[in-house]
């Protein structure tokens, strides 16, 4: 099965320090590929996982300190569009 798992890009997944919500994607992410599912993770670029990885930004937006007036604006319509524009491409899509 072709599974989409999109992160919020506020904390990388796993998390380096907190984040309850993105160490859960990264147990579900890794779980899924071990069972052999085609799983692409839409999370920030210093998320770690052994699925395809699509990143839009190299780190995650809270350790980026050039986007701190931005983060949660951009952190709710990331997901909104990723999911939106690949819609098609995925079998099942998770939107944490």
């Amino acid at each position: 099965m072709r599974i989409a798992q999109v992160a919020p890009l506020f904390e990388s997944v796993p998390p380096k320090y907190y984040g309850g919500t993105e160490r859960v994607v990264s147990y579900l992410t890794e779980e899924l590929v071990r069972q052999g599912h085609e799983v692409t993770l839409f999370a920030s670029g210093d998320s770690v996982t052994s699925a395809r990885l699509v990143a839009p930004c190299e780190r995650s937006l809270r350790l980026n300190k050039q986007c701190q007036d931005c983060i949660w604006t951009l952190d709710k319509y990331w997901s909104k569009s990723v999911a939106h524009k690949n819609r098609e491409k995925f079998s099942m899509r998770y939107d944490i």
